[in-house]
């Protein structure tokens, strides 16, 4: 009986490498996923939420994707780095995603830039808001993200 089970779970294993992950296993994010509607949500509503909490004058936009997972839980759970630059747009407690699509970051030296790490779930079926930070964004400048290498 214990050869049973062990060998049932030696193939569940393999299945799962097969496939690329176990179920409810985190995986890198792919191109397709960061250009997916689902995933722009998450990423929208991170940036809100960062710029909710943040205390500068100036509201931050995405610039650069660094990397993420994505996880298969009770939804889709979205683990990701990305970069904020200032914007034209003042940031205050209004914005909102039309205010997100006509801010850009601003291509200026000595505009602030962040490095953020969030945590996105993804529920379309938990109604008027699908997508929930999980944690409060963490934040620091570009200068003192350590130089791995």
């Amino acid at each position: 009986m214990k050869c049973v089970i062990m060998l049932s779970v030696v193939a569940f294993c393999l299945a799962g490498v097969a496939i690329g992950s176990l179920i409810g296993g985190k995986r890198p994010l792919t191109q397709e996923d960061v250009k997916s509607p689902e995933f722009r949500g998450a990423l929208d509503m991170a940036t809100l939420e960062m710029n909710r909490l943040s205390s500068h004058p100036r509201f931050h936009a995405v610039l650069n994707f660094v990397r993420g997972t994505k996880q298969v839980v009770a939804g889709v759970l979205y683990e990701f780095s990305i970069v904020l630059r200032a914007t034209e747009c003042e940031n205050h407690e209004a914005q909102n995603l039309e205010n997100l699509a006509k801010c850009a970051p601003v291509n200026l030296l000595g505009a602030s830039e962040f490095h953020c790490d969030f945590k996105v779930l993804y529920q379309p079926w938990s109604g008027n808001s699908e997508y929930r930070v999980m944690s409060e964004p963490s934040c620091v400048s570009p200068r003192e993200v350590p130089f791995a290498g």
